[in-house]
């Protein structure tokens, strides 16, 4: 099988990669073979010298970066090679060859100076190598008192290496399995031994779940009291396997009422180097909102604390969840759950804060508890190194269908045509128009059902949606908001300030259904404005300090609002 698996990456290389004649590419495999193996060999290698010469002017334009360790640490640990060496007879190889189904091992005290081609197996290192190794469906692994001075490349296989060999030269892999990945060896680390190529070598996204966030591990509302978190675990042989356990498990603690748990377990499997895609599956006991665009959790939990003011609005969820998540260039996440979950309110209780004791707070959100399944599927994009003071782009997609009243199947079977529709599009645009000077856009737009559940209808008006109004002012199945602001950053002050104009404006309204005719022409009520000035300090690195917003209605004559803020606008 290994030998049919490097015949065909050869043969598909040298045919475009036509994957429809898959079938006629094994006929062509079997008859070669039958004609004769060196006939059958002559025919790869020519296949093998135009790859290589590709390959070779790819890795010549990739300038190595400079070692981080000196001349003098290279020479001892040479030297250290060399003496564990120097009793032992050295063997010298230094011939041109093409090996064809064949392992090669290049023993202690041996030192390679061939320029070797390997079709089909594999090489072990215990010597030295000093001449280029090339492998075609086979990996390389350096071994314990190895040194490479000179190239592994590898197609269609894998390099590994263990914590005591020495890489003074190039190691290139090209990991057809994980997708055309392309990998170079960071001389710096190899040098210094401390990077074991094939795993570590992920990109740092590949470290941490997106499907399971880690939690914060103190929270503080009005719904949850204070929520201790202090596990939040992952366990994936240190980033090394394609399966991982995340799990989060915290403590709710309210006054008067019994302690609570809540938690999150994720099993994941990844496919592809960087975990492009994932399913997974979580069974979970947690709060849920809808107002998570508003301000950060952090912040919220500030807001909470100094001046008992909550600006989420939650219900409990338990239940289990199915899905799977695409993550594709770095910067565009797919993601699709299946959930069943039985859903109850979280009632208010009487909350300490260090200011405002005497605020009244909120009410929760009240409905019946109650089963339910749904499906929820959310894109979410945005520009590399995306930045609030720099030009970029940032888009959040969500759609979901929540089961009907009276539908009984399971979520995977349940009629998506009676199923009630709630969308959700968030667009974030800035703009750079000058050094210092950025213009800031976000526009929303929600669209749901006309049986959509109280709790998960829409709202405009407070803080994070139209600012010196009141909070959830105007409710609906429908939704539209608009927030524009001009930052003049640190650079244009010329030192630390930060100063913002702004503008919010939006409305919510009933319809008749989800993004039905006459969206927008059809709704009676009017929209709610408002405008302001913002002074903060905080440097251009994104080292947020803090903010002071002061922000007075536009559409009647209301009393101006003043809010301190640790992030900003949006």
């Amino acid at each position: 099988m290994k030998c049919l698996l490097s015949l065909l990456i050869i043969l598909n290389l040298g045919l475009a990669q036509v994957s429809n004649d898959i079938e006629e590419v094994v006929d062509d495999v079997i008859e070669a073979v039958e004609d004769g193996i060196d006939t059958a060999v002559e025919g790869i290698e020519d296949g093998v010298d135009s790859v290589v010469d590709v390959i070779e002017e790819l890795a010549d334009d990739v300038d190595p970066p400079e070692p981080l360790a000196s001349m003098e640490t290279i020479h001892k640990e040479s030297n250290l090679n060399t003496e564990k060496f120097e009793n032992d007879e050295q063997k010298i190889l230094s011939t041109d060859e093409v090996l064809f189904r064949e392992d090669v091992t290049i023993d202690s005290g041996e030192i390679s100076e061939t320029n070797m081609r390997i079709i089909g197996g594999d090489l072990t290192v215990y010597g030295t190598v000093n001449g280029k190794i090339i492998l075609f469906g086979g990996d390389a692994s350096l071994r314990n008192g190895s040194i490479l001075n000179g190239e592994i490349l590898t197609i269609g296989g894998n390099v590994y290496r263990e914590s005591n060999s020495t890489v003074n030269g190039k190691i290139i892999e090209n990991n057809l399995s994980e997708g055309l990945i392309y990998r170079e060896t960071d001389k710096e680390n190899a040098i210094q031994g401390t990077t074991k190529f094939d795993m570590d070598r992920r990109s740092e996204r590949s470290h941490q779940s997106w499907i399971h966030p880690k939690r914060a591990v103190l929270q503080y509302n009005r719904n949850e009291g204070l929520v201790f978190t202090p596990f939040n675990q992952r366990w994936d042989r240190h980033s090394k396997s394609n399966f991982r356990l995340n799990w989060s498990v915290g403590l709710r603690w309210r006054k008067g009422l019994a302690p609570d748990y809540t938690g999150r377990v994720t099993f994941e499997k990844s496919f592809f180097e960087n975990q492009n895609l994932i399913l997974y599956t979580s069974l979970f006991k947690e709060a849920r909102t809808d107002d998570g665009y508003r301000l950060p959790e952090k912040e919220n939990s500030w807001a909470n604390f100094l001046a008992r003011q909550d600006f989420y609005d939650r219900w409990d969820e338990s239940g289990w969840e199915a899905g799977y998540g695409f993550n594709l260039f770095r910067n565009i996440r797919f993601k699709g759950r299946f959930v069943s979950a039985e859903q109850d309110t979280l009632p208010t209780w009487n909350m300490t804060s260090l200011f405002e004791k005497t605020r009244k707070l909120r009410p929760y959100l009240m409905f019946d508890p109650k089963s339910t399944n749904y499906y929820e599927m959310s894109v979410t994009a945005r520009t590399p190194h995306y930045s609030p003071l720099q030009t970029g782009l940032a888009v959040f997609l969500q759609s979901e269908y929540i089961q009907a009243e009276g539908d009984t199947a399971t979520v995977f079977k349940m009629d998506y045509g009676k199923a009630i529709q709630r969308n959700l599009a968030l667009m974030i645009f800035n703009w750079e128009f000058s050094e210092g000077l950025v213009f800031r856009s976000r526009l929303m737009i929600g669209s749901g059902g006309k049986d959509l559940p109280s709790h998960r209808l829409f709202s405009v008006g407070g803080l994070g949606s139209v600012s010196a109004q009141q909070y959830k002012l105007q409710q609906g199945n429908q939704m539209a908001q608009l927030n524009l602001a001009l930052f003049l950053t640190p650079r244009f002050t010329d030192g630390d300030w930060l100063i913002s104009f702004f503008a919010d404006g939006g409305r919510a309204w009933e319809s008749g259904g989800s993004w039905s005719s006459g969206w927008v022409s059809d709704n009676p009520e009017l929209g709610i404005s408002s405008a302001g000035i913002g002074i903060g300090h905080g440097d251009y690195d994104d080292d947020f300090d803090w903010m002071v917003n002061i922000a007075k209605p536009l559409d009647h004559d209301g009393p101006y609002e003043t809010t301190i803020r640790f992030n900003y606008a949006f």
